[in-house]
């Protein structure tokens, strides 16, 4: 029987290594562009996890992957809120490129 064998398997590494970079450029953008909403929520009040997440759903806010949103969604969000995350997102964005 033949085996046939798709895809260049030469650049399995440097090819998983651009997806993962592509990845996280995404996931900033999405950050910077969601976190002033979840800023706004907490500035009215609402302090819990479970409160930001209900409040996004209400708004009509979709996670990045077009979810609700759960505690656990508005933690990992928050995790993009750190001064060095947004430093370095910046720098990823500047030297994006994308193939």
């Amino acid at each position: 029987m033949l085996e046939v064998v798709l895809g260049n398997r030469t650049n399995l590494a440097d090819a998983a290594a651009k997806g993962v970079r592509v990845n996280r450029i995404e996931a900033d953008a999405f950050a910077m562009n969601v976190l002033p909403i979840v800023h706004a929520i907490q500035a009215a009040g609402i302090g819990t996890l479970q409160g930001v997440a209900d409040a996004l759903d209400a708004r009509g806010v979709r996670t990045a992957r077009d979810g609700r949103w759960y505690p656990t969604t508005v933690r990992n969000l928050l995790r993009h809120d750190l001064p060095s995350v947004q430093h370095i997102a910046a720098e990823r964005h500047a030297g994006a490129v994308f193939l």
